[in-house]
């Protein structure tokens, strides 16, 4: 198996008509669709196939990361969270640190009081709560855990963010995937992806191009 990292499938230079196989699981759907599907007919061989698992704008995840992306938009938009936003020039004074994180984690409860069902806001208390104490108990430990914590948070954002548009594009444009049949591909059968619970998944097409 030879592995291309960091190669994004709209430019995947494999030779034309060489690939009896292509597949995506919850992948293809963050391209450029139409390049992507021009591309995957250039490298299938006559007879070759392209499978994928994708999202359905109706699936339990994609409703999840809605209100996730709405939580996490609330907490990076307290200043201390927002990444780029330093509590001083170089490691601060734990109880200067300290009472920045007490700024932040009351306003962090002011907008937990408008949405009190959220466990996403509820656990990111607990866990600033937690950092801040040991800030007051370990300066350079809990200032490297604020770091770590607020990093995480933003890179949170920026992934459900991710999943959000690509809901919406799908919600947009719910036969998105014909522009693979658009690109020269038969599809040869479409269906569903369900949870063990029987909630809807994510969706299953299966395409092939002619001989």
């Amino acid at each position: 198996i030879e592995f291309l990292p960091g190669v994004p499938l709209e430019s995947l230079a494999v030779e034309p008509d060489s690939v009896d196989l292509v597949t995506s699981q919850f992948g293809v759907e963050y391209t450029h669709w139409e390049t992507s599907a021009v591309n995957i007919a250039r490298m299938l061989r006559p007879g070759g196939h392209f499978c994928m698992v994708c999202h359905s704008p109706d699936s339990r995840i994609l409703r999840e990361m809605e209100s996730q992306h709405a939580a996490y938009a609330q907490i990076t938009a307290i200043p201390l969270l927002a990444q780029g936003d330093e509590p001083g020039a170089g490691n601060p004074a734990p109880a200067d640190l300290a009472a920045q994180l007490e700024n932040a984690l009351a306003e962090l409860y002011r907008v937990f009081q408008r949405n009190r069902s959220s466990q996403l806001l509820s656990a990111a208390g607990q866990r600033l709560e937690g950092i801040r104490k040991l800030v007051l108990q370990q300066g350079d430990t809990g200032y490297r855990e604020f770091l770590h914590f607020r990093e995480n948070i933003n890179t949170s954002y920026g992934i459900t963010g991710d999943l959000v548009a690509v809901g919406r594009a799908l919600r947009d444009a719910p036969r998105w995937h014909e522009v693979f049949v658009a690109a020269g591909l038969e599809l040869i059968e479409s269906g569903t992806v369900r949870y063990l619970g029987g909630e809807h998944a994510g969706n299953t097409h299966r395409l092939r191009k002619p001989d």
